[in-house]
């Protein structure tokens, strides 16, 4: 009995030296670097968004900010090595945490709600749907017309799940016919809208921005219900004829589960002021984005919001993960 209660005496003293480490590692991080992980290849406006984050950050946290790309599985890759990294806040995902959600993965899915610790919303970003200028439509409806003319009449271009989801939302809705071709990155879909490899593809406007601008590649609405201050001249997808289409991704910053709540919100904090400062709105907005910097609260509610959104969507769509 005496060596039972020894042996528990010593495992409660090593949880009390633990705890209070870990309390003393809380207040005074970060004591070196810290890494985002991206799930997705470098040249989106997520790239973009978190070099210019990541930066000012760094200033008030005192220590560098690392990007590490891991792409693979829609995200899950990326998402995987953060849910089993130490939950010491020197790890965290940077990213939409929907791309990996059971909704658009069939295997080792994450539900990031459960399996993350939320710190905060970075930026929102709004869609435009982009069709190739060398094609004889002008608008929407021009394009789904145009699209009958043959199966090959109209391809799309895609780099993920969500984006096929959204194009079979507008099949469905307004009788676009089209077909969809695979792309790893955003660089390799505006090539190959570029070159007529697809006539048409859904996204971010930063990667496309220099060929909007030099006339290459059209912008036949921005899905959300206002136009776009950088594109004021691009109708919304309201005013181009798809009623109720609004689609805005919310990028941010998620730990490992266990991650201190001290820690989370140091991040949260730091993360939210950052954003703020006038230098990064400016940048953002230049690129098309929206910046947010919330709470961890605020970001699982948008989360839950993004969640709904795209559970309707494939309900509506009949949609399948894969």
């Amino acid at each position: 009995m005496q060596h039972v209660l020894y042996r528990m005496a010593v495992v409660l003293a090593g949880l009390a030296f633990a705890c209070a480490s870990w309390g003393q590692s809380a207040q005074s991080f970060p004591s070196r670097p810290i890494t985002f992980i991206h799930g997705f290849p470098p040249g989106t406006i997520l790239d973009a968004v978190s070099r210019i984050v990541s930066v000012e950050m760094a200033k008030s946290l005192g220590q560098p900010i690392v990007l590490d790309f891991k792409p693979g599985g829609n995200g899950i890759v990326g998402g995987r090595y953060v849910m089993n990294s130490r939950p010491d806040g020197y790890t965290l995902y940077y990213g939409n945490a929907t791309s990996f959600h059971p909704l658009f993965i069939a295997e080792n899915a994450i539900y990031a709600g459960k399996d993350f610790a939320p710190v905060s919303t970075v930026v929102s970003v709004p869609y435009f749907f982009f069709s190739t200028a060398k094609i004889q439509p002008k608008t929407f409806k021009e394009l789904v017309a145009y699209s009958h003319n043959g199966p090959d009449a109209v391809k799309f271009g895609a780099t993920s799940q969500t984006i096929d989801l959204i194009m079979q939302m507008l099949k469905d809705r307004n009788g676009l016919e089209s077909r969809g071709i695979p792309y790893k990155s955003s660089g390799q879909m505006v090539t190959a809208v570029l070159v007529d490899e697809v006539e048409t593809t859904i996204g971010a406007i930063q990667p496309f921005l220099a060929h909007v601008k030099s006339g290459a590649i059209r912008p036949l609405f921005v899905a959300t219900a206002k136009r776009s201050p950088l594109m004021p001249d691009v109708p919304t997808a309201a005013e181009a004829g798809v009623p109720n289409f609004e689609v805005v991704y919310n990028y941010g910053l998620w730990a490992p589960s266990a991650t201190p709540k001290d820690i989370v919100q140091k991040l949260a904090t730091t993360t939210a002021v950052a954003v703020k400062a006038p230098v990064v709105v400016e940048q953002i907005h230049s690129i098309g984005g929206d910046p947010v910097g919330s709470t961890p609260e605020e970001a699982l509610h948008a989360f839950e919001a993004d969640t709904k959104f795209w559970t309707e969507a494939a309900r509506l769509s009949n949609f399948k993960p894969q």
